[in-house]
């Protein structure tokens, strides 16, 4: 899941309740990552940033440590 630090539809605070609700036989591979400054189109606010975590969820990654300045992974 990739969520806007400062979504202002769905606040950031609401992952955790999304994540709970996911299907519990993949909850070892359930990830949240929160871009960091962006609000609700991280997609269209940060698509460099964006792109770098999708494209490491897409290869079944956690995004790496590397890019703290710009996300934060939640587990």
């Amino acid at each position: 899941m990739v969520w806007g630090e400062n979504d202002g539809l769905i606040p950031a605070r609401c992952m955790d309740t999304w994540l709970k609700d996911l299907n519990p036989e993949w909850k070892d591979r359930h990830h949240a990552v929160l871009i960091k400054n962006v609000g609700h189109c991280p997609q269209l606010e940060a698509p460099w940033i964006t792109s770098a975590v999708v494209g490491q969820i897409l290869k079944n990654r956690i995004p790496a440590s590397w890019g703290g300045q710009w996300w934060k992974v939640l587990q």
